[in-house]
């Protein structure tokens, strides 16, 4: 976070539609629910919702956005990665700069865009579960690719 490091930790609820994470600061107060799409194998990557009240703002309010979780070899140092990226940053390239060296960047940017700022044919409430298949298949098939 801007103002700092936010740890969080909580249990995780596989079923049989959905995995859902239930994150409170360590701590604080900040509390965080995530429900996600069903995990599949190499669980490359993790999407769906994410419900909490805003940490960083003048108010106070419930506040809802879609998330994907990739999942990094190895983990950066927390002076590495900054989290937030300015408008018009490639996250292709931010991905590029914690490993994950993707093979189409720019269609890649496109996708991940047009997921997370809901701007899909779902409406802001329904992830569809092909847009949400197609990044699978895109991280799943760069982690197999790079697996060893």
């Amino acid at each position: 976070m801007p103002t700092g490091q936010l740890q969080l930790g909580g249990p995780v609820t596989p079923a049989k539609r959905s995995l859902y994470l239930h994150l409170k600061e360590v701590g604080g107060e900040a509390q965080f629910f995530l429900c996600l799409f069903p995990q599949t194998q190499p669980v490359s990557v993790l999407g769906g919702y994410m419900v909490g009240t805003a940490i960083i703002g003048p108010e106070a309010q419930p506040s809802l956005t879609r998330i994907l979780l990739v999942r990094l070899r190895d983990a950066p140092a927390a002076e590495q990665w900054g989290g937030y990226l300015p408008p018009g940053t490639s996250i292709a390239a931010d991905l590029a700069s914690l490993g994950i060296v993707m093979e189409h960047p720019e269609a890649v940017d496109r996708q991940l865009g047009q997921f997370l700022s809901a701007d899909s044919d779902g409406g802001v409430n329904q992830i569809p579960p092909s847009e949400y298949r197609a990044i699978l298949d895109v991280f799943d098939r760069h982690w197999l690719q790079h697996a060893g």
